[in-house]
């Protein structure tokens, strides 16, 4: 019963970052009531009819991400569970260090990312860096990624644009690689 109570407390601390799920709600709830302003005033147009799709659909994929992540959480945790790891796993998220804002556990074993879903243990980890995407550029995402050992590449989390979380990263990089030396460390790609 304990070991039910902990993994669902591990389940319940990633559905904290409800922030995606928050902001569809947003994206729906002001479309709808823009939407019905618009009908009562008789000024709906077919521009508004694309936009409010638009904006529907904006706020749906922001709740189907939400709902994504917590489902690749769950099976992380039935995976661990399979291969015995699960108390493990467990003991890490509740003695673990947090790193950026709450949003990456790390443990003595094992690494999860709140938001994204991932539970990677430091021994599958090869290659661990940031990524930065921008678009025209201006910096628009900055993600610490992991390169595992099978071959995929998983999002460990999301970072703090135009380098506000580097400090932060350079101490997490460096407890990677002190929980496995053979981690080979990049920071910008």
């Amino acid at each position: 019963m304990d070991k039910e109570r902990r993994k669902n407390a591990l389940i319940k601390y990633a559905r904290k970052s409800l922030a995606l799920m928050v902001a569809g709600i947003i994206f729906i709830a002001f479309t709808v009531i823009l939407s019905v302003c618009f009908i009562v005033a008789g000024a709906f147009s077919k521009e508004l009819i694309i936009a409010a799709g638009v904006m529907l659909l904006m706020g749906g994929l922001l709740m189907a991400v939400y709902f994504v992540s917590l489902s690749k959480l769950n099976k992380n945790i039935a995976k661990i569970e399979m291969n015995n790891g699960l108390e493990i796993l467990l003991n890490d998220f509740e003695n673990a260090g947090r790193a950026f804002n709450d949003r990456v556990v790390l443990g003595d074993v094992f690494i999860i990312g709140k938001n994204t879903g991932v539970i990677v243990s430091y021994g599958e980890i090869t290659r661990i860096y940031q990524y930065i995407h921008s678009t025209n550029g201006v910096e628009d995402t900055r993600m610490l990624k992991a390169n595992l050992a099978e071959g995929r590449t998983v999002d460990l989390c999301a970072l703090q644009l135009r380098g506000k979380s580097d400090d932060e990263l350079n101490q997490v990089c460096a407890y990677i690689c002190s929980n496995n030396p053979d981690v080979r460390v990049g920071y910008k790609t």
